[in-house]
């Protein structure tokens, strides 16, 4: 299962977590009872990631999809106008080390049942 838009701790209902985490609650709930179980949580914007992937083949799509959010620029660390060479350049720090050019980094969390 993949929650983009909620934190699994945050406020139930709550802006915070833009109001889909009572949703995502309970599409786990009744995955859980299906015999569904996590294996592991990626973490996004954590201060200590400990993974990264490589996202040099889709950075233009997720260029383009924020681009597509004019009405959300305005809350993010990057210029308003156009927010392509800041997070590219973000983007390049994060693979500093790797062997692919722009990088997405998480904090990857094992479950073992």
């Amino acid at each position: 299962m993949l929650s983009v838009h909620s934190c699994p701790v945050g406020r139930l209902g709550g802006r915070d977590t833009g109001g889909m985490n009572v949703y995502i609650r309970e599409v786990a709930r009744e995955l859980g009872k299906r015999g569904h179980r996590v294996k592991e949580v990626w973490l996004w914007a954590s201060e200590k990631p400990n993974h990264v992937t490589d996202i040099t083949d889709t950075f233009d799509i997720k260029l383009a999809a924020l681009r597509c959010h004019k009405s959300q620029m305005g809350q993010t660390p990057f210029p308003q106008s156009d927010p392509g060479e800041w997070l590219r350049e973000r983007h390049r720090k994060l693979a500093e080390g790797q062997d692919f050019e722009l990088a997405e980094a998480f904090h990857r969390v094992e479950i073992f049942w």
